[in-house]
């Protein structure tokens, strides 16, 4: 496969550098392949001229960048890899057309996720190069994956429950942490600690709610009776203790600042359904400790069921919001900052948060949500400083962007994606009425504008070591 295995640089500009200038470089799928362009829109070079190429997905150190690579016209993908520094490239044959990559924090492993020949999800764990480093796939009906940031731990949420894989090479060999809620995708990892965020669905004891006694302060709960109510969690490998951090509404997504003292939670809810009932997945204790996991054999069928239909409720209220006017009709809900270690919770946004990321500097915290109704555009960047939220720009997303990334955004956000590495800058690819989609940069000292660096579908910044 020569084009897919050879970087071809741009004639145009033959000593561009691959640096992008100490601004690092922004990754733009378009019709013809991958182009790497500096942020003023210069291109640098380009992989994969002539195929379909996408997933582009940066290291954490911006040292490389995975694709997949497919014929227009169907047949066998491919995973490249493009090493950044020597300009080379390595490719291989795709066990599946991967729709989602991420990089392990040391930027040796690739966990891939496509689908799964009997249906549903599957992920494998590639190498540096593409190359998979074991015959074992995780599959279930939905999988969801967060690296470990001490090392190359992956946890992953499969179907409705929690998978911890000490050593992702060998996929037949990891913990069960138990069944969990059914209100997130994506559990989050705390930095500098042992810990990590999710969302489950507690046994509400009295049937009035789960107040501030619904978990004991060593993790267990009492198996009560009434419904199931989504609580925030934390959970600390290290003593196995779980913190009950309040309640979590809708499909919940979990962003940890770079800190690690605080988290903004992204709530959505589409307004157009009813929400499911929950199924009730009670927490149990399990050693004299206090150490407790959800019960394995607590209705895994309802538990599926219902993060099925949330995940289609955000899905269709997204999708379904062609004009802005249906948007707001579709869709309700709020970001908020919470304080790890008081509890205390502070508004970012009034709004559904469909997109949101810490800067890099951790200052400034970047929310897509509904634009106004009467609005010409379907979304708006707002970005919160920390005491404000500020409308950057609207936009109108492109078709891709909409359809295959927004709606798993916290999935997405587990690398980085978006924002520049100096934190002044995002990146987005956007689509006007006649002029088509276009790869977008928008400025934080520069409001309600754009630049257009050309032709793109999706866009996607580099991160600098």
């Amino acid at each position: 496969m020569p084009a897919a295995s050879g970087l071809e640089l741009d004639p145009s500009n033959p000593d561009a550098e691959l640096s992008g200038g100490g601004r690092g470089l922004i990754a733009v799928t378009d019709a013809d392949g991958l182009s790497l362009l500096t942020p003023s829109g210069r291109s640098v070079n380009r992989i994969g001229a002539g195929f379909v190429v996408t997933q582009p997905t940066w290291s954490r150190d911006g040292a490389k960048l995975a694709a997949t690579l497919s014929n227009a016209d169907g047949g066998v993908s491919r995973v490249a890899v493009l090493d950044v520094a020597s300009g080379q490239v390595s490719d291989f044959e795709a066990r599946r057309p991967y729709f989602f990559y991420s990089w392990s924090h040391d930027g040796t492993r690739l966990a891939a996720l496509g689908p799964a020949a009997g249906g549903g999800t599957a992920m494998d764990v590639l190498d540096a190069t593409g190359a998979p480093t074991s015959p074992d796939t995780v599959t279930d009906s939905s999988v969801f994956i967060a690296w470990a940031p001490d090392g190359r731990r992956l946890l992953v949420h499969a179907g409705p429950r929690l998978q911890l894989f000490d050593d992702p090479d060998q996929l037949g060999d990891y913990t069960d942490l138990g069944t969990v809620g059914s209100g997130f995708q994506a559990a989050s990892w705390v930095p500098d600690s042992n810990a990590f965020l999710y969302v489950a669905d507690v046994a509400d004891e009295a049937g009035d709610g789960i107040d501030s006694d619904g978990i004991g302060s060593d993790g267990s709960s009492a198996d009560g009776d009434g419904p199931a109510t989504p609580r925030l969690l934390r959970r600390s490998l290290a003593d196995g203790v779980v913190t009950d951090l309040g309640d979590a509404t809708g499909l919940t997504a979990m962003t940890v600042h770079p800190d690690g003292d605080r988290v903004a939670l992204a709530f959505v809810q589409s307004a157009q359904r009813t929400q499911p009932t929950q199924p009730t997945v009670p927490l149990l204790p399990v050693s004299a400790g206090g150490r407790f996991a959800a019960a394995a054999a607590a209705q895994p069928t309802a538990a599926q069921a219902t993060f099925q239909r949330r995940s289609e409720d955000r899905l269709e209220a997204v999708l379904g919001a062609t004009r802005p006017t249906a948007a707001q009709a579709s869709l309700r809900g709020a970001v908020e900052i919470l304080d790890l270690a008081t509890g205390e919770r502070t508004e970012a946004l009034d709004g559904p948060g469909l997109w949101v990321a810490w800067s890099p500097d951790g200052q400034s915290l970047l929310m897509a949500t509904t634009a106004s109704a009467d609005a010409s555009a379907l979304l708006a960047w707002h970005v919160w400083d920390g005491s404000r939220s500020l409308e950057l720009v609207q936009f109108t997303p492109s078709a891709n962007f909409l359809r295959n990334y927004l709606p798993f955004a916290d999935q997405y956000d587990e690398t980085p994606r978006l924002w520049s590495p100096d934190s002044d800058a995002i990146t987005y690819s956007a689509t006007r009425a006649g002029s088509g989609d276009f790869a977008a940069v928008s400025r934080l000292d520069s409001v309600g504008d754009t630049d257009d660096l050309g032709p793109g579908t999706v866009s996607f910044w580099s991160p600098l070591p």
